[in-house]
């Protein structure tokens, strides 16, 4: 049994498409392998109740996932967690879960063609790991997701299709995990109000116990860039926030955490430039548009200096507000 795993919150911040594709796609991915090798599947779409009517989210699952029938051995749950967000939601999840294989999915995540099947190989051979991380690279199709292409911090489309035995770091919105593994070792909580960093410091704990994490280049999905620009200015200030907790968690003075902001958001400018002179045809981004990304890409940064320093230097409830 496969279970997939599904949050429904960055739905909240995508554009409403998104969800939908990224259903359909699954559900044509889902019925190739169970009508190839009959594999069972069961798929869990978690939501917080208090985020989300849960009326609204079995209307979309009934029309772009259901429709006509799921494929015999699929069965569908659709799972409230009163309170939890995004990692908490995989938390929940692993715990709800029956497979032995739990597959994790966001709900603004595109899989390109042989996702499924990609990520679910290497994790299902006899001497295949714990854990199996796929490929996420951003959706570039106009100026804004140029600019975070190129200077964001998820790579350029690798088109390889190779199985790496070591991956150091990996996304929460496109893996696969050995359920005794998730369930040994949930995602952590986070601290101080931040909302995203969990997935760093899982992988830092599966290194530590001995965890194999592998990589397979072929399981590609798409990442939306932010989707307009109240939600640009929220994550940049959202990521400074964060960058600058995990800098205190780590025991970096208030000055140091100050002063390695500024070398952060200068660095974050450099690489959009650096991208987008050295990558531009793998980001598909016009020429004439590498000085406009990198404009962009300095406001972002810049606001995410604000952020840093203001969780820095002020009381944290001020950066409370700032989720994504």
């Amino acid at each position: 049994m496969i279970s997939v795993l599904i949050e429904w919150e960055n739905v909240l911040l995508a554009e409403g498409d998104r969800c939908c594709e990224m259903l359909h796609r699954l559900r044509a991915q889902v019925r190739e392998i169970v009508e190839a090798d009959g594999t069972a599947f069961e798929i869990l779409v978690l939501f917080n109740p208090e985020q989300i009517d849960g009326g609204a989210v079995r209307g979309v699952l009934g029309e772009h996932l259901v429709g006509d029938g799921l494929p015999n051995g699929v069965s569908l749950r659709l799972e409230p967690a009163v309170g939890e967000h995004y990692y908490d939601l995989r938390n929940v999840g692993a715990r709800l879960a029956t497979g032995e294989v739990l597959v994790c999915v966001d709900s603004d995540v595109i899989p390109e063609p042989g996702w499924l099947r990609a990520l679910l190989t290497p994790m299902l051979a006899a001497d295949g790991p714990g854990v199996v991380t796929g490929q996420t690279y951003l959706d570039n199709t106009d100026l804004v997701s140029w600019a975070f292409g190129a200077g964001w911090f998820f790579p350029v489309r690798d088109p390889s299709d190779e199985v790496l035995r070591e991956s150091p770091m990996f996304f929460a919105n496109n893996i696969a995990f050995r359920r005794e593994v998730l369930l040994a070792h949930p995602y952590p909580a986070l601290q101080d109000g931040q909302t995203r960093g969990s997935c760093a410091q899982l992988a830092k704990n599966l290194r530590a116990a001995g965890v194999g994490v592998w990589h397979a280049s072929g399981a590609r999905a798409t990442h939306p860039a932010p989707n307009g620009w109240r939600h640009i200015g929220v994550r940049a200030l959202a990521q400074g926030r964060d960058i600058s907790i995990e800098w205190k968690m780590k025991g970096r003075s208030r000055l140091r955490r100050t002063l390695r902001a500024v070398s952060w958001s200068c660095t974050g400018v450099r690489r959009t430039l650096i991208r987008g002179c050295t990558k531009r045809e793998q980001l598909r981004m016009p020429v004439w548009q590498i000085v406009p990304a990198v404009a962009i890409m300095a406001w972002y940064y810049g606001l995410s200096l604000v952020g840093a320093w203001t969780v820095t230097l002020l009381p944290a409830r001020f950066s409370r507000g700032w989720r994504v």
